[in-house]
């Protein structure tokens, strides 16, 4: 029983440490034909001019906003520009309403808090789906 119990931990531990591999880590090691600039960037969590929407993703995580437009005689697309958010201060929203459905009426209030603030956000600029550009916008 003891043995039985030791492997489970000994399991769950290295399962543990496996779930601990950054997304960025993942990705380089999923793509070893990358470019050892690429490489870099993406492992510093940097993105540099020429990297793929997929690289970008790699190294900053999900966009806030993705602007994109179909590639001609084709069924992919064409990424334009990411927005990432920097939210730092707080912020406090507050609102009312009020509905009339079939005769019945409704109202209610609602208050919402959240980190929120926009304090600063990057855009990144894509020419044929690779970066062209960096613009950092701080507030």
């Amino acid at each position: 029983m003891r043995a039985k119990f030791s492997l489970f931990l000994l399991l769950a531990f290295i399962v543990l440490i496996m779930g601990c591999v950054s997304y960025a880590e993942q990705y380089v090691e999923a793509h070893p034909e990358l470019a050892p600039e690429v490489r870099k960037a993406i492992l510093a969590h940097k993105v540099i001019k020429g990297m793929t929407p997929a690289e970008v993703i790699a190294a900053w995580g999900r966009p806030d906003r993705k602007v994109w437009e179909p590639a001609a005689n084709s069924n992919t697309r064409l990424y334009k520009r990411f927005v990432y958010v920097h939210r730092n201060s707080p912020v406090m929203r507050v609102g009312v309403g009020f509905g009339h459905y079939s005769g019945t009426v409704g109202y209610g209030m609602g208050v919402d808090t959240a980190v929120g603030g926009y304090a600063s956000y990057a855009i990144v600029i894509f020419e044929n789906n690779k970066v062209a550009n960096i613009q950092i916008v701080e507030n």
